[in-house]
Protein backbone atom coordinates (compact mmCIF):
# COMPACT_ATOMS: atom_id res chain seq x y z
CA UNK A 1 0.00 0.00 0.00
CA UNK A 2 1.34 3.58 -0.80
CA UNK A 3 2.70 5.69 1.74
CA UNK A 4 0.03 8.25 2.69
CA UNK A 5 -2.74 6.46 1.67
CA UNK A 6 -5.17 4.58 4.49
CA UNK A 7 -6.95 0.75 4.34
CA UNK A 8 -9.72 0.36 2.18
CA UNK A 9 -8.80 3.84 0.28
CA UNK A 10 -8.05 2.95 -3.71
CA UNK A 11 -6.40 6.79 -4.37
CA UNK A 12 -2.49 7.05 -4.47
CA UNK A 13 -1.61 10.23 -3.23
CA UNK A 14 -0.77 12.02 -6.35
CA UNK A 15 -4.77 11.21 -7.01
CA UNK A 16 -5.73 12.97 -4.45
CA UNK A 17 -3.45 16.09 -4.85
CA UNK A 18 -5.68 18.96 -6.72
CA UNK A 19 -3.39 21.10 -9.12
CA UNK A 20 -5.00 24.41 -9.58
CA UNK A 21 -4.80 25.91 -13.14
CA UNK A 22 -2.85 28.69 -11.52
CA UNK A 23 0.00 26.19 -10.30
CA UNK A 24 -0.32 24.41 -13.28
CA UNK A 25 0.45 27.99 -15.27
CA UNK A 26 2.91 28.63 -12.50
CA UNK A 27 4.86 25.28 -12.95
CA UNK A 28 4.51 25.78 -16.93
CA UNK A 29 6.05 28.94 -16.94
CA UNK A 30 9.29 27.53 -14.73
CA UNK A 31 9.54 24.80 -17.38
CA UNK A 32 9.10 27.12 -20.29
CA UNK A 33 11.75 29.40 -19.05
CA UNK A 34 13.92 26.46 -18.24
CA UNK A 35 13.86 24.89 -21.61
CA UNK A 36 14.90 27.99 -23.56
CA UNK A 37 17.35 31.34 -22.74
CA UNK A 38 16.69 32.09 -19.27
CA UNK A 39 19.34 35.05 -19.61
CA UNK A 40 17.38 37.05 -21.87
CA UNK A 41 14.02 36.31 -19.67
CA UNK A 42 15.32 37.83 -16.59
CA UNK A 43 13.15 40.92 -16.62
CA UNK A 44 10.20 38.42 -17.66
CA UNK A 45 10.67 36.76 -14.45
CA UNK A 46 11.18 39.28 -12.35
CA UNK A 47 8.22 40.70 -12.94
CA UNK A 48 6.36 37.39 -12.62
CA UNK A 49 8.27 36.51 -9.31
CA UNK A 50 5.68 38.52 -6.99
CA UNK A 51 2.58 36.99 -8.66
CA UNK A 52 3.35 33.39 -8.21
CA UNK A 53 1.76 31.92 -5.15
CA UNK A 54 3.20 28.36 -5.05
CA UNK A 55 6.00 28.51 -2.19
CA UNK A 56 8.36 26.66 -3.98
CA UNK A 57 7.99 28.12 -7.75
CA UNK A 58 8.40 31.28 -6.21
CA UNK A 59 11.51 29.82 -4.47
CA UNK A 60 13.00 28.21 -7.49
CA UNK A 61 12.51 31.60 -9.43
CA UNK A 62 14.30 33.54 -6.61
CA UNK A 63 17.38 30.65 -7.12
CA UNK A 64 17.36 30.98 -10.68
CA UNK A 65 17.67 35.08 -10.76
CA UNK A 66 19.97 34.57 -8.64
CA UNK A 67 21.65 32.32 -10.40
CA UNK A 68 22.01 34.35 -13.73
CA UNK A 69 22.75 37.10 -12.20
CA UNK A 70 26.12 35.53 -11.13
CA UNK A 71 26.38 33.55 -14.46
CA UNK A 72 25.34 36.07 -17.17
CA UNK A 73 27.74 35.37 -19.70
CA UNK A 74 26.67 31.84 -20.24
CA UNK A 75 23.70 29.96 -20.96
CA UNK A 76 22.52 28.66 -17.75
CA UNK A 77 23.78 25.31 -16.59
CA UNK A 78 20.84 23.63 -15.72
CA UNK A 79 22.68 20.70 -13.38
CA UNK A 80 24.74 23.02 -11.52
CA UNK A 81 21.84 24.71 -10.78
CA UNK A 82 20.15 21.94 -9.80
CA UNK A 83 22.73 21.21 -7.53
CA UNK A 84 22.48 24.21 -5.83
CA UNK A 85 18.97 24.39 -4.90
CA UNK A 86 17.73 23.10 -1.36
CA UNK A 87 16.49 19.07 -1.59
CA UNK A 88 12.76 19.89 -0.86
CA UNK A 89 12.91 21.98 -4.35
CA UNK A 90 14.12 19.38 -6.46
CA UNK A 91 11.01 17.30 -6.99
CA UNK A 92 9.18 20.43 -8.21
CA UNK A 93 11.87 21.60 -10.37
CA UNK A 94 12.40 17.86 -11.79
CA UNK A 95 8.65 18.15 -12.33
CA UNK A 96 9.37 21.47 -14.46
CA UNK A 97 12.45 20.35 -16.26
CA UNK A 98 11.53 16.99 -17.33
CA UNK A 99 8.45 18.58 -18.97
CA UNK A 100 8.06 17.42 -22.56
CA UNK A 101 7.86 21.13 -24.46
CA UNK A 102 10.13 19.38 -27.48
CA UNK A 103 7.51 20.58 -30.18
CA UNK A 104 7.25 24.14 -28.81
CA UNK A 105 11.04 24.56 -27.80
CA UNK A 106 11.52 23.61 -31.51
CA UNK A 107 11.16 26.99 -32.74
CA UNK A 108 11.55 29.97 -30.33
CA UNK A 109 9.23 31.95 -31.36
CA UNK A 110 6.63 29.38 -30.56
CA UNK A 111 8.29 29.00 -26.91
CA UNK A 112 8.26 32.84 -26.61
CA UNK A 113 4.55 33.41 -27.57
CA UNK A 114 3.46 30.18 -25.39
CA UNK A 115 5.52 31.97 -22.48
CA UNK A 116 4.32 35.59 -23.55
CA UNK A 117 0.65 33.70 -23.44
CA UNK A 118 0.92 31.87 -20.17
CA UNK A 119 2.51 35.47 -18.23
CA UNK A 120 -0.85 37.06 -19.33
CA UNK A 121 -3.26 34.59 -18.06
CA UNK A 122 -1.03 34.34 -14.86
CA UNK A 123 -1.30 38.03 -14.65
CA UNK A 124 -5.26 37.77 -15.71
CA UNK A 125 -5.71 35.02 -12.94
CA UNK A 126 -3.93 37.42 -10.17
CA UNK A 127 -6.12 40.39 -11.09
CA UNK A 128 -9.43 38.31 -11.03
CA UNK A 129 -8.52 37.20 -7.48
CA UNK A 130 -7.68 40.58 -6.17
CA UNK A 131 -10.88 41.81 -7.77
CA UNK A 132 -12.67 38.86 -6.34
CA UNK A 133 -10.79 39.56 -2.77
CA UNK A 134 -11.31 43.31 -2.54
CA UNK A 135 -15.58 42.58 -3.45
CA UNK A 136 -15.89 40.35 -0.83
CA UNK A 137 -14.39 42.98 1.63
CA UNK A 138 -16.90 45.73 0.19
CA UNK A 139 -19.60 42.94 1.26
CA UNK A 140 -18.14 42.41 5.14
CA UNK A 141 -21.16 43.33 7.29
CA UNK A 142 -18.64 45.27 9.46
CA UNK A 143 -17.05 47.87 6.27
CA UNK A 144 -17.08 50.96 6.65
CA UNK A 145 -18.62 53.83 4.16
CA UNK A 146 -14.94 55.21 3.43
CA UNK A 147 -13.60 51.33 3.44
CA UNK A 148 -16.03 50.71 0.73
CA UNK A 149 -15.64 53.67 -1.36
CA UNK A 150 -11.54 52.80 -0.93
CA UNK A 151 -12.38 49.43 -2.01
CA UNK A 152 -14.69 50.15 -5.04
CA UNK A 153 -11.97 52.69 -6.76
CA UNK A 154 -9.07 49.67 -6.01
CA UNK A 155 -11.72 47.58 -7.95
CA UNK A 156 -12.40 49.95 -11.01
CA UNK A 157 -8.59 50.29 -11.02
CA UNK A 158 -8.07 46.50 -11.45
CA UNK A 159 -11.24 46.21 -14.29
CA UNK A 160 -9.40 48.86 -15.85
CA UNK A 161 -6.07 46.40 -15.95
CA UNK A 162 -8.08 43.67 -16.67
CA UNK A 163 -9.67 44.97 -19.49
CA UNK A 164 -6.10 46.78 -20.73
CA UNK A 165 -4.26 43.33 -20.30
CA UNK A 166 -7.20 41.13 -22.63
CA UNK A 167 -6.56 43.99 -25.30
CA UNK A 168 -3.08 43.29 -25.50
Amino acid sequence: MPIGTKRGDSKTPQETTVINPRMRAEEYIVSLLLAGDVISKLSIVRSIVDMVTDVSIRRILEELIKYADANTEKPIDIAAFADILPSELIPVFDQAYLRDLSEIVQDPQDAEEELEKTIQELKRTTILELIRKKTTAMNQVDCTDDQTEKLSKEVSELTAQLKALEKS
